[in-house]
């Protein structure tokens, strides 16, 4: 019983991980977007 509740602990842990992993690629990728798409405002300026 107590295995078990290792195992469900770490596959949690590891989605987990996993997801804030795709949340922080996905701000970096939009604070990316963001930052490009005002250096095409001010060349345009």
């Amino acid at each position: 019983m107590h295995h078990t509740v290792i195992n469900v602990n770490r596959s949690i842990n590891s989605s987990l991980f996993h997801f804030t992993d795709q949340l922080f690629s996905s701000i970096h990728i939009s604070r990316l977007a963001v930052s490009m798409y005002n250096v095409a405002i001010y060349d345009s300026i």
